[in-house]
C-alpha cells in the first residue's frame, strides 16, 4: 500500500497531524485532524476527529467535532478512510 491510497480510519495518525478523510454522505476530500484536547458534555477531556477544512463540517457534527452524537442526539458520521494530505 502506498500513501496515495485510502487506509481504514483506524490506521490514521491521532497526533494533530490533518488529514484528508472520507466522511459517508460529505465526500472524500475532507480534511481533518485527531485531537487530544477536547472536553465533552461532561467537562472531561477526550479526543476526537476535528474539522480543518474551510468548508462546514458535517451537520450531525457538533462545532466541527465528530461525537458518537451531537448535540441534539444525531448519531455523527464518523470518517471511514483517510490518506495523508499531498
Amino acid at each position: 500500500m502506498t500513501d496515495t491510497e485510502w487506509q481504514p480510519i483506524s490506521t490514521a495518525p491521532r497526533d494533530g497531524t490533518n488529514i484528508r478523510a472520507k466522511i459517508p454522505g460529505h465526500g472524500s476530500d475532507c480534511l481533518i485532524a485527531w485531537l487530544d484536547d477536547l472536553m465533552d458534555e461532561n467537562e472531561k477531556p477526550c479526543g476526537g476527529w476535528h474539522w480543518m477544512d474551510d468548508r462546514e463540517p458535517p451537520e450531525c457534527w457538533s462545532e466541527g467535532v465528530c461525537w458518537e452524537s451531537n448535540a441534539e442526539h444525531i448519531r455523527s458520521v464518523h470518517p471511514t478512510e483517510w490518506k495523508p494530505i499531498s
